[in-house]
């Protein structure tokens, strides 16, 4: 029997805040979604992709929460699935990035909203002895 993976890796935008629901049974789970962007040589434009994001892990989730705000740049692992719903009758289905407590990583490379300090001449000590 062959061996088999279904891992997914984004990297990018976070495209707005986590939000925390629950099931009916009362366990958490958050989702979000984020933003990746490629060059379109043909086009001579960049195109942006949305991507799904479903996150069962408590920690990762608490994470997202205290930490983590629109614009954040994101590592995401997960595991992709693909969802089937009816839309007016129609079969629709939607792509979806999950992260479970054993087969996910996360990992914030940058955070929302943060603004580096400026430097400017005041923030240099005028008795430097050299």
């Amino acid at each position: 029997m062959a061996q088999s993976m279904n891992k997914l890796i984004v990297i990018g935008r976070l495209g707005r805040d986590p939000e925390e629901k629950q099931t009916k049974t009362g366990s958490s789970y958050w989702t979000f979604s984020v933003a990746t962007n490629e060059w379109n040589s043909k086009e001579k434009e960049e195109e942006t992709t949305w991507h799904n994001v479903t996150c069962w892990d408590e920690y990762h989730g608490k994470t997202l929460v205290e930490k983590v705000s629109k614009g954040s740049i994101l590592y995401i692992e997960g595991t992709l699935k693909i969802n089937a719903y009816l839309k007016d009758g129609v079969e629709m289905k939607a792509a979806n990035l999950v992260m479970n407590k054993f087969s996910s990583t996360m990992v914030v490379m940058e955070k929302g909203g943060a603004k580096k300090p400026a430097v400017t001449s005041d923030s240099f000590d005028d008795d430097v002895p050299f």
